[in-house]
């Protein structure tokens, strides 16, 4: 299928297409809004055009700082890692490391072992996100008090 990228939504190219299908005595032709199924490359989604915006597109998601978070100064390997987030999918949890090896913010080091033995760790990069995940943790604890105090009046 040929089409423009027109937007990325939710990390889905979005394509403008024009088609043309020709059945046994018609000919149909339009143009159509396609969505792939297929998300893009994290890095392919970002677009460096705001730093708030590109940190928000680069650590969006339900896992993604909870992930930084455990790697924190550690080595982990990936067992490590699942047994910590126990309410991520395996499946989610190979996807968002994926996408956080290919932002560069944490490296993925296999040791060609049998049997196989992968690590993670972060990036110099991925370190730069620790202090606003401290952040965002102060900011939690502050409004859960506020919510309790608030409870009991």
């Amino acid at each position: 299928m040929f089409g423009r990228i027109l937007s990325l939504w939710a990390g889905f190219a979005v394509h403008l297409t024009k088609f043309t299908i020709f059945g046994t005595s018609n000919k149909f032709q339009g143009t159509y809004l396609y969505v792939s199924t297929k998300p893009m490359k994290q890095d392919a989604c970002i677009q460096l055009r705001c730093p708030v915006r590109t940190t928000i597109e680069l650590l969006n998601g339900k896992w993604k700082m909870l992930i930084i978070h455990q790697l924190g100064p550690e080595t982990l390997r990936f067992s490590e890692l699942k047994h910590r987030l126990s309410d991520i999918s395996e499946k989610m949890l190979v996807q968002e490391l994926k996408i956080l090896a290919d932002s560069q913010l944490i490296e993925r080091i296999n040791y060609n072992e049998v049997p196989p033995r992968v690590e993670y760790r972060l990036t110099d990069t991925g370190r730069d996100v620790l202090p606003l995940i401290e952040a965002f943790k102060d900011f939690g604890l502050k409004y859960m008090e506020a919510s309790r105090n608030h409870e009991q009046k």
